[in-house]
């Protein structure tokens, strides 16, 4: 995360910048004083927080303070300006092992399913619009009528998603496009009487739009995911759903 600052005076300007990290007990994690020259009609970035994020167990809500003021104010001085966010920080998963969890419903094939009826956990990309018949059950693709979507609702009573916030399923950043873009632009459908229990589901629960969904087969468990899986594995909260559903 980088924090930019805006002058959008005719002049340039040297500021104090103040900027403080807390965890979300109000312990200080980490703090930053320092001296900006901010050009005219111009943008600064004086503040990077890649490299001091704490290492975090579980799911932890930071909030970082970041204030402007004039050259040689007190420590009690008023600021020219402030402002506060909070920050999502998740836990490190190893991800070395996901890959050969998922696959694409294009490459499901009685191997795959028989590896999951002795005790293994698949997630199946769904891809391609259309009807699908897996492992017994019938689903149907369809691209989401109102396009692509930015946001995933957790409000399943899903285990896997206890202890998420109601924010840390939408606008993720896509590391290939280099840019927020959807999640996802279709939804699927459980055409065979409720064998598949939602996780993430797109607009209200009566629709059946659902994005994540998962089911009992044999000794294992199928995962299906509108989302691509290596959306999945490139954010932090992807990464911790599917940790939470592998067990590890």
């Amino acid at each position: 995360m980088e924090v930019f600052i805006c002058n959008d005076t005719p002049a340039d300007d040297t500021c104090v910048f103040r900027a403080a990290l807390y965890r979300e007990n109000g312990d200080l994690h980490t703090e930053y004083d320092g001296v900006v020259t901010l050009p005219a009609i111009g943008v600064d970035c004086p503040l990077k927080l890649n490299s001091i994020l704490p290492v975090v167990e579980q799911v932890e809500t930071l909030t970082l303070t970041a204030a402007l003021y004039p050259t040689g104010a007190t420590a009690d001085a008023a600021p020219l300006t402030r402002t506060q966010i909070e920050l999502r920080v998740f836990p490190a998963v190893d991800t070395e092992s996901f890959d050969a969890r998922i696959c694409r419903i294009a490459d499901l094939s009685s191997a795959k399913l028989a590896e999951v009826q002795a005790g293994a956990t698949l997630l199946i990309e769904l891809s391609d619009a259309g009807k699908f018949e897996i492992a017994g059950s019938e689903v149907e693709v369809e691209k989401y009528y109102r396009g692509p979507y930015h946001f995933a609702s957790r409000k399943t009573g899903h285990p896997w998603v206890e202890g998420f916030g109601a924010d840390d399923f939408r606008l993720w950043y896509d590391e290939a496009a280099g840019s927020i873009t959807p999640l996802a632009d279709k939804t699927w459908h459980d055409r065979s009487g409720g064998e598949w229990q939602p996780v993430l589901i797109c607009g209200h629960p009566r629709d059946g739009h659902l994005i994540i969904a998962e089911r009992c087969l044999g000794a294992g468990r199928l995962i299906l995911s509108v989302i691509p899986g290596q959306r999945l594995l490139d954010d932090p909260a992807g990464r911790v759903l599917l940790s939470c559903a592998w067990g590890t």
